[in-house]
């Protein structure tokens, strides 16, 4: 019966629990401490992903300015192209004054007669 007593003596013991191991073979103490790391990882993690966030934050919308800035440009190179065809047609026809020449044989391209025959 003595050995019971002292048995269940230390197990009554105060701090004796802290320092026995526990059955996964870590004391309280350690797992406390792991779990402190853990919530610091953690909180260096959740940092980390709002920064990210912020930046593709403000990365989408300079993509979305971007893309309203090529719109517009793709719009001006339209109408410029509209607007070179409109001159190149004034000029086919005459409109401006100019009269539009065969390159190779000087030909008036309206007329159909040579520089030469004149």
């Amino acid at each position: 019966m003595c050995t019971a007593a002292l048995a269940a003596g230390a197990v009554l013991v105060p701090g004796s629990a802290a320092a026995a191991p526990e059955p996964g073979g870590r004391s309280v103490s350690v797992l406390l401490t792991e779990l402190q790391i853990l919530y610091r990882e953690a909180e260096k993690a959740t940092e980390s992903y709002n920064a990210t966030e912020e930046r593709l934050k403000r990365q989408r919308a300079e993509t979305e300015r971007l893309d309203r800035a090529l719109a517009r440009a793709r719009d001006s190179l339209h109408d410029s192209r509209g607007a070179a065809g409109r001159l190149a047609r004034q000029q086919y026809q005459s409109v401006t004054g100019l009269s539009p020449t065969c390159g190779c044989c000087s030909r008036t391209i309206r007329s159909g007669r040579s520089k030469r025959d004149s």
